[in-house]
């Protein structure tokens, strides 16, 4: 077997996989809310990087319990000349009902805690965040989402009732991209800024699906077909779910979930040594290691080539050191070393 790999210079994302149940897969038990922040950002905004920072912190602190959905929306989000557009035909209607006044601004289950808009300062995010939390949720939400191919993720969301629910219930799927460098005002990273979150689609439109459920023991379940375009593969991309249900005037979210997509099992694995990006000094060299590895049943014969990304200077050189030869070929669980 034949193995053609390409070694990006400056960034190498690897994707780790693990297997789904069959089984249902909602609690049935009455459980907390879960918060999902609709987080309002643009790549020309200052100050956004400072929202990111709490957003991603409270990801942390509270996994599985609180979801961010980045919305790059806005003048602050509208792109120049080479920069990333993150904008989405989902984002102006989102925000036009929180009453924005300013960036960076996130609405916590587009709830109203204070004010006459749901958008807020980021400074009160873990407050309002925190409350929610405390909270009984009428409805459990769970998801699971897997690569059936290298175009279709196959996405399953189930919703259970604890409570009666008088007010519509309507399901949001969103489909969200993390691990993006690009372009950000106001960070030192720029332009390797490492965005994460985004909002790229909404898989049941504007504002949801009607399940047309709302009693005590209702069930609902669905899976979707998704195929997210040429865009996005398998193999390197950190891509996420988040399905949530809102009352029927699409306003106040009830709870949610979410999921990382997990990707199709690879033959063989790339890691970068070291630091994905790279400071060199004018007229200076460094070298960078991959190791890579066999992870088949059988012997396979890689041939290695290199190539500089879109934003490596146009007078660098870029070449593969170790090995000598381009094709070289690893037993099942040997690895090499690549040098360059």
């Amino acid at each position: 077997m034949k193995k053609l790999f390409t070694l990006l210079t400056f960034a190498l994302t690897l994707g780790f996989f693990s297997q789904m149940s069959a089984q249902t897969i909602v609690s049935t038990d009455p459980q907390p809310r879960n918060v999902i922040l609709e987080e309002f950002t643009g790549i020309h905004c200052g100050w956004c990087p400072a929202g990111h920072i709490i957003a991603n912190q409270l990801i942390a602190d509270f996994p599985g319990k609180f979801f961010a959905i980045n919305v790059h929306v806005g003048g602050y989000a509208t792109p120049g000349a080479g920069e990333p557009d993150f904008r989405t035909k989902w984002g102006t209607a989102i925000v036009g009902q929180t009453g924005l006044t300013g960036y960076p601004a996130g609405s916590v289950n587009r709830q109203l805690f204070t004010g006459s808009g749901t958008a807020m300062s980021r400074s009160v995010w873990g407050t309002y965040s925190a409350q929610v939390m405390g909270e009984t949720s009428p409805l459990n939400v769970a998801t699971t989402a897997k690569w059936l191919d290298t175009e279709t993720i196959e996405i399953k969301v189930e919703v259970y009732f604890t409570a009666d629910v008088d007010a519509g219930s309507l399901l949001n799927v969103a489909f969200l991209e993390s691990g993006v460098l690009g372009y950000q005002s106001g960070s030192d990273d720029s332009p390797y800024y490492n965005h994460k979150h985004i909002l790229r689609d909404l898989l049941t439109g504007q504002w949801g699906e009607d399940m047309q459920k709302g009693a005590t023991g209702d069930f609902f379940e669905k899976t979707f077909s998704y195929k997210p375009g040429a865009d996005y593969n398998p193999f390197d991309n950190e891509l996420q779910i988040v399905a949530f249900v809102t009352k029927g005037t699409h306003q106040y979210i009830y709870s949610g979930g979410g999921t990382d997509v997990e990707g199709l099992p690879q033959e063989s694995e790339l890691v970068m040594a070291g630091d994905d990006a790279v400071a060199v000094a004018e007229g200076q060299a460094t070298e960078k290691e991959v190791t890579v590895t066999n992870k088949s049943e059988a012997a396979i014969t890689y041939t290695m080539s290199i190539d500089k990304s879109a934003d490596t200077p146009a007078d660098w050189t870029v070449e593969i050191t170790d090995p000598t030869e381009d094709t070289f070929t690893l037993a099942a669980g040997e690895s090499a070393v690549v040098k360059f």
